[in-house]
């Protein structure tokens, strides 16, 4: 079946079977944390990591390949257990990240000296890891440039 054609019901249904499996992982990858004594997750979200999330959700259908798991994302993944550096979205069998930076038109850490090369230590470290990495400021998130990179970012 063309996953285009899909009813409203079917693709809801697609998404909470999507989301119960990203559970699962998380599951195993919390666990799996844990025996390497790595903070877990932290609860609190912005308004722009809530954005990019319901674009997610809503596009998970038909934007992006859904039945593979190799594509359920990750969120507040730790890729660095020494430094301790976690990124906002990420899709770990992929090497695929995605963050977020808030606060650039309001003078926020990512665009104040120090925290600003902080990210760029950061960012560097995953590109040396192999990670293929996504930046987005909320203007991107919200006009729908970061889903799109993603699309090509996995292909």
């Amino acid at each position: 079946m063309n996953p285009r054609a899909k009813s409203k019901l079917e693709r809801r249904e697609d998404a909470r079977r999507a989301e119960r499996r990203s559970r699962e992982v998380f599951a195993e990858v919390a666990v799996k944390m844990i025996e390497k004594k790595c903070k877990l997750p932290r609860p609190n979200v912005s308004r722009l990591e809530e954005t990019f999330l319901i674009q997610l959700r809503a596009s998970y259908g038909p934007a992006l390949p859904n039945p593979d798991p190799a594509f359920f994302w990750q969120r507040e993944w730790q890729f660095d257990a020494k430094r301790r550096w976690r990124f906002d979205f990420c899709w770990p069998s992929r090497m695929v990240a995605v963050e977020l930076e808030g606060g650039v038109y309001s003078g926020g850490r990512h665009v104040r000296g120090r925290g600003f090369e902080n990210d760029c230590e950061k960012m560097n470290a995953a590109s040396l890891a192999g990670w293929k990495l996504g930046r987005f400021t909320s203007r991107m998130v919200d006009n729908g440039e970061a889903l799109a990179w993603l699309r090509r970012a996995l292909g």
